[in-house]
């Protein structure tokens, strides 16, 4: 060994160092000590890979041990000799603890939110009681504190094994505009001030001070452009809600969890409801207990995530918290009594590995009561002198009435669901790890159809001499699961994935009777079943440039396979029996309120299709973002689609900016619009009184519909234009407006009933099937919608209270498109001309247009300090109109009996405050 005594002390050599941040790599010190020392180190590569340190001064006049004793004191890093020129490096066993708690500047504890060493890959998140707890290897530990809606916060902090360290934290409010939004890109990541697309985010503590329990009610009182209401007398919609965005269908919004498309429900809405003729997704199937937070983005995004996305997308981000345990019990009733309501949620996560990994679990119980809103019956009972005996009237009432004389129920139906929910994430690596979640959910609905009274001869069996009012029970069982590989090799992304759906109705009428087979018939059955399966593989590759031109991509692609059944009922649900009236009459075929499905309904079908995609986001300036899309897609059963997209954001100030897109959307004929078909034999008004009909649904793919010169059905398309400006005017204040313009064309409807008395050449085709009247999906009108989105946020922040006050508001118009006379534009075929009311009546339309509020404006304020949260809120809902299909024409109009009138039946109802 070379003498040291009067050698100088020395810096480390600069051509064989490694800097980072002006740090220095381990490795560069030990080859700089090797030769000084004459000695020779032994370490594995991968322990020293990124390892560095402060810039360290070699003291030649001290050892070498002493050297690096100091040298690696804030690493975990340590020393072992093994001979008098080796020595080996190995990382340090020895550990401390570090622990501290998490609150928000008023001193109110932050549970939930997550604790993550920078670089490491371990983390936790924060207990009940605000406070967290890690064990870390000895050395200098750089530590980041996150929570949905604050900034987050990192401190750097030594560790050592003698003493535990605390580490405690304060998070500020984010706001509003500087909370960061994923949907609409799939691996950029944006804050809403600098996103090109309108967004918006509802955290989870809006979500649990909300007094709502189902995730569409959630949404419903907390985005002023989302709607969705509780249907009454509507079969399976009754209990599957419709949701739409910006007054557009519910099949035009698009489902995501965690990034990931949700399946849509096997049910077809076909009943008098907002939404009919289209397939929506379930969203109450998706426990609210379980979300950590929704993602709303208001613009098409069909290139990013392919068909549906027309209105816009709902991004549902599961929980994700370890070490955590909730347990919910809520419950609540109307003013009047009725549509009680008691849930019953628990939540819980814990670790997995020292790399951040977890497993949540979410399990959901809720029973909600029925709510009817009907007035006492005051019509015919008996439809002889019967109704004039004031006893036999009573008797009625007292055997027949769900209280008083009210013999109906109009209102929300009764439910009990129970779901169980997790989410899943297992690092491999510091850059890999595997996901997965998913859940499975159960609800068994209870609702009534129209009470069938005795004088209503056609549609008894003999059996209910009071007559009846039916039970429909939906079981619907609802399954998903998802599991994937993410990788982050910056400046490369990898995320491989495959996602699985399932949406199964199962459909009993109780209380009820088939009335053609007389007195041999039975009371419930069985009708039929619905089924839709879905399964998506994907595969996203992303990369970031730092060039000259900072720039983002993003290229994916997308194999999706779909499976539809429709499944037979009970022979006895559908069958004709021999049955008459007292006139000699056929009684009515199949059960009351719902004809069980034929053995010629039956369906299983199955589709596929394939997407390819891109996507590219440039910095152009400081100042200037723009993006632009496009994406190419196949299906089995109609071909191709290409679509495409453009975005821009302007940041005028590092408070302003203006943005703006243009898209096109599509999307594809659901599987239910193609293949759903049924056939019943009912009485239906004719002339001066009722006769029995044949009526048929046919699907698309049937004779009679072609006979018709119905054209297979083709997917919507759209054209979406944004324009709008974001602005934090300081730094609790946020101000965002967006105006917006949606064309739609070859919008898919369920047309009315066709009828063999509209003209001979109907009769013709509907005869040889022996059927009177049909209806079916077909594209046939254009639409054009145009609305205004605004949002206002203000803190205010105290020592320990905060103060905010929220301002949203939504106003949308939808209108079908006009020819030159104002008249709809109806698109029929050459057998059709001049029967385009028959296809798309003015009650169609005015679902279409006027059904849904054309504003919505919501204020909230929420008073938070270290002892008591309150929250308080108001929704104003816009005027909504019905609109009966024969009263443009006043001989139709009936005699108002508190009026004395005649008078039309169409209805507006004035806008409302909740």
């Amino acid at each position: 060994m070379l003498s040291q005594t009067n050698q100088p002390d020395i810096f480390p050599s600069q051509k064989n160092s490694s800097t980072q941040s002006n740090q220095l790599l381990v490795k560069s010190l030990l080859k700089d000590l090797e030769k000084i020392y004459q000695v020779h180190f032994l370490y594995e590569s991968a322990i020293l890979a990124e390892v560095y340190i402060k810039p360290f001064k070699i003291r030649q006049q001290k050892s070498l041990a002493k050297n690096l004793q100091f040298a690696l004191k804030k690493t975990n890093l340590k020393y072992v000799k093994v001979s008098s020129t080796t020595y080996a490096i190995i990382q340090n066993e020895e550990k401390g603890i570090l622990f501290g708690t998490v609150r928000e500047v008023n001193n109110q504890t932050l549970t939930g939110a997550s604790v993550n060493v920078i670089g490491e890959s371990k983390g936790t998140t924060v207990e009940l009681n605000g406070t967290y707890r890690l064990e870390l290897p000895i050395g200098q530990h750089k530590i980041e504190v996150s929570y949905v809606g604050f900034k987050s916060k990192s401190k750097t902090i030594d560790i050592n094994a003698n003493d535990p360290v605390q580490l405690d934290f304060k998070l500020v409010n984010q706001p509003n505009l500087d909370e960061v939004v994923v949907v609409g890109s799939r691996f950029i990541k944006n804050s809403l001030l600098e996103n090109t697309q309108p967004a918006e985010i509802i955290q989870q503590e809006q979500l649990e001070n909300s007094a709502q329990s189902e995730t569409t009610q959630l949404l419903h009182y907390l985005v002023p452009s989302f709607y969705s209401t509780h249907q009454t007398i509507s079969d399976g919609t009754d209990h599957i809600d419709p949701a739409t965005l910006r007054g557009l269908s519910s099949d035009q919004l698009l489902v995501l969890i965690n990034g990931k498309r949700r399946h849509h429900s096997a049910l077809v809405n076909i009943n008098g409801t907002v939404g009919r003729g289209s397939v929506a997704t379930d969203l109450n199937a998706i426990p609210a207990s379980a979300i950590k937070r929704i993602e709303v983005l208001r613009d098409g995004a069909a290139t990013e995530y392919g068909s549906d996305a027309i209105a816009g997308v709902i991004n549902i981000v599961l929980k994700d918290n370890a070490n955590l345990k909730t347990l919910n019990l809520s419950s609540g009733v109307s003013q009047q009594g009725d549509g009680g309501v008691f849930n019953f949620n628990s939540n819980y996560g814990f670790d997995i590995g020292k790399r951040g990994g977890f497993v949540n679990f979410t399990i959901d119980f809720r029973l909600r009561g029925a709510v009817n809103r009907s007035g006492d019956y005051t019509g015919i009972i008996f439809g002889d002198e019967r109704d004039d005996d004031e006893k036999k009237v009573n008797t009625f009432f007292e055997e027949k009435a769900l209280d008083g004389k009210r013999i109906m129920s109009i209102g929300s139906s009764k439910s009990t669901n129970g779901s169980i929910f997790f989410n899943a994430k297992i690092p491999l690596t510091d850059q890999i790890y595997l996901y997965t979640f998913g859940g499975t959910s159960y609800r068994q609905g209870i609702s009534n159809g129209f009470f069938r009274f005795p004088y209503q001869e056609e549609r008894q069996a003999g059996i209910h001499p009071y007559g009846f009012l039916p039970i429909l029970q939906t079981n619907i069982f609802d399954r998903s699961l998802c599991f994937g590989i993410y990788a982050n090799n910056s400046p490369w992304k990898f995320d491989f994935s495959n996602t699985f759906g399932s949406n199964g109705i199962h459909y009993t009428v109780k209380n009820s009777n088939n009335a053609s087979l007389g007195l041999a018939s039975p009371t419930r059955a069985e009708v039929g079943n619905l089924f839709y399966y879905q399964n998506i593989t994907n595969l996203d590759i992303g990369h970031e440039t730092n060039w000259k031109i900072p720039f983002r991509f993003r290229l994916g692609g997308e194999f999706r396979v779909g499976n539809y059944k429709q499944e037979r009922g009970d022979e006895i649900s559908w069958i004709k029996g021999n049955d008459l009236t007292s006139q000699g009459v056929p009684k009515e075929s199949g059960f009351q309120m719902f004809p069980g499905f034929r053995p010629e309904n039956e369906v299983h079908e199955t589709r596929y299709n394939l997407g390819v995609y891109g996507n590219i986001e440039a910095d152009l300036s400081s100042k200037l973002k723009v993006n632009a899309a496009t994406r190419y897609e196949y299906f089995s059963d109609f071909n191709s689609n290409f679509i495409y997209k453009f975005g821009t954001n302007y940041a005028i100030s590092d408070v302003l900016s203006f943005r703006g897109t243009f898209n096109t959307s599509f999307r594809a004929p659901s599987m239910p619009q193609i293949y759903y078909n049924t056939l019943a034999f009912q009485f239906t008004d004719h002339g001066n009184g009722q006769s029995g009909s044949n009526i048929a649904h046919y699907n698309n793919k049937h004779p009679v519909t072609k006979l018709f010169g119905i054209e297979g059905l083709k997917p919507e398309t759209s054209r979406n234009y944004s324009l709008g400006f974001a602005s934090k005017l300081f730094q609790d204040l946020s101000l965002t407006v967006d105006a917006y313009n949606i064309y739609i064309k070859n919008r898919i409807i369920l047309t009315g009933q066709i009828s063999a008395d509209d003209d001979p050449r109907f009769a013709r085709i509907l005869s040889n099937d022996n059927v009177n009247r049909a209806q079916f999906f077909t594209n046939v009108i254009d639409t054009k919608t145009r609305g205004l989105d605004f949002s206002f946020n203000y803190k205010l922040n105290f020592k320990e209270t905060t103060l905010s006050f929220s301002l949203a508001s939504n106003i949308t118009k939808t209108k079908v498109v006009e020819n030159e006379e104002g008249e709809p534009l109806i698109r029929t075929s050459d057998i059709l001309k001049g029967f385009g009311n028959l296809l798309i009546n003015r009650e169609e339309i005015s679902r279409i247009e006027v059904a849904q509020p054309n504003n919505k404006t919501i204020f909230s304020t929420h008073f938070k300090s270290k002892k008591l949260t309150a929250f308080l809120a108001f929704t104003n809902f816009g005027k909504v109109q019905f609109v009966q299909h024969h009263d443009d024409n006043p001989s139709e109009w009936i005699l108002n009996t508190l009026t004395n009138r005649f008078e039309s039946r169409d209805q507006t109802f004035s806008s409302k405050i909740i």
